[in-house]
């Protein structure tokens, strides 16, 4: 008999963790797994990556009812919605709300009872995300065991802290993307080495390369030396506020470049009035998302990740896939595929620094081409890891 596994994300959305799902999906043996998927919004980019052999459960009832506003809750009987979301409405417009972890903790606090659990049982469910996900599976699912999963380096205030640690609690295991990853979510969320585990993201070169081969979506600028970025638009995590001031600095330099985001998120408004401010608008351009990225990969001149903080980097390994040289900031786990000088080249978390290698390998013809020699010789993908998730889904 299959063993029934459940993933839980909160969207398929153009990101890292969703790029890696679906990747897994794509690799995962429906011989032996009857394969579920919960989303809490069925919308996003890589939706149109599912395989047909996965289920798609149906959308979480109250995710229609919080969808709704305020008047249609209050007309349509909804009193505890209505409730929920006059508390959630003034909890985050409070002082003390100033993140995404802030506020996904109070919509839990307000919206998790309305929740219904998930009627059936499995063998095996993983959070594939944090917040909403952990939270749901380890509070709405029934499993013989529990996994949840890290992609990222956790940043939380104390508060944040002490709701989540009691929820990673009920996980059998935290599965991590990388050692930086692991020992801060321990440090975190008070975790034993036993209950925690490394498996990086699934990388398939194949996939890869295939879709770089499709036409771009977006027009872009092919006359002038291309910079690429594909991440959420953040300043905390991802550092586009250090990439901007970068390319003002290659910009007063005289330096011939353009440089694409590839990426939605809640620094656009934000973004979009510094470029113009600072006359960037023929240097720095906001791409938007799209559900293939690989043929930007594999047109640009240099990949460009200034990132403060990265559980792993996937999109620094897809970027190497493609041969195209690196420069990226010295977040904590940049050490785990980059080699200095021979991959790409690593800065310190400064756009000075990081206009100064973007610079360097525009005008240093020999350093390019012996970094794309190297990566040329690199192992690409990880498509073996899918043993390891085998091994935990199995055990």
């Amino acid at each position: 008999m299959k063993s029934k596994i459940l993933f839980v994300i909160e969207s398929l959305i153009c990101g890292g963790a969703e790029k890696s799902l679906t990747t897994l999906l794509n690799l995962i043996d429906y011989n032996r797994y009857d394969v579920s998927l919960q989303l809490f919004n069925y919308t996003g980019e890589f939706m149109r990556y599912v395989p047909q052999q996965v289920k798609l459960l149906p959308q979480l009832p109250s995710s229609v009812v919080e969808g709704m506003s305020l008047p249609q809750q209050i007309f349509t009987g909804k009193w505890r919605a209505a409730k929920a979301h006059i508390i959630f409405s003034y909890l985050i417009r409070q002082k003390t709300c100033i993140n995404n972890n802030d506020i996904f903790t109070r919509y839990w606090k307000t919206y998790g009872p309305l929740i219904s659990a998930n009627p059936n049982e499995y063998d095996v469910a993983i959070a594939y995300g944090q917040r909403l996900p952990t939270f749901y599976v380890a509070t709405k699912v029934n499993a013989k065991r529990k996994y949840a999963w890290i992609n990222i380096i956790p940043q939380l205030n104390e508060v944040n802290r002490q709701f989540q640690k009691p929820i990673y609690k009920l996980f059998d295991k935290v599965i991590c993307v990388s050692e930086a990853s692991r020992q801060r979510s321990k440090e975190l969320f008070e975790l034993s080495d036993e209950r925690t585990r490394i498996v990086t993201d699934i990388l398939d070169p194949a996939m890869v390369n295939r879709l770089a081969d499709e036409i771009p979506e977006f027009e872009i600028d092919t006359t002038r030396p291309m910079i690429l970025t594909v991440a959420r638009l953040d300043y905390v995590c991802k550092g586009y506020d250090i990439a901007l001031e970068a390319a003002k600095i290659l910009r007063d330099r005289g330096v011939n470049f353009v440089w694409y985001a590839l990426g939605k998120g809640d620094c656009y408004a934000e973004m979009k009035k510094y470029i113009e401010e600072h006359n960037l608008n023929n240097y720095f351009i906001l791409l938007g998302s799209t559900s293939n990225p690989y043929p930007y990969f594999k047109r640009c001149t240099i990949y460009a990740q200034t990132s403060r903080y990265e559980g792993y980097g996937i999109s620094i390994a897809e970027a190497r896939m493609l041969n195209r040289p690196v420069v990226c900031t010295e977040f904590g786990s940049v050490w785990k595929q980059m080699v200095q000088g021979k991959n790409g080249i690593v800065t310190p978390i400064n756009p000075t620094a990081v206009a100064d290698a973007i610079q360097t390998l525009l005008t240093d013809k020999n350093l390019y081409n012996s970094i794309q020699q190297c990566q040329m010789q690199e192992e690409k993908g990880n498509t073996f890891e899918i043993e390891n998730i085998y091994f935990i889904i199995d055990e």
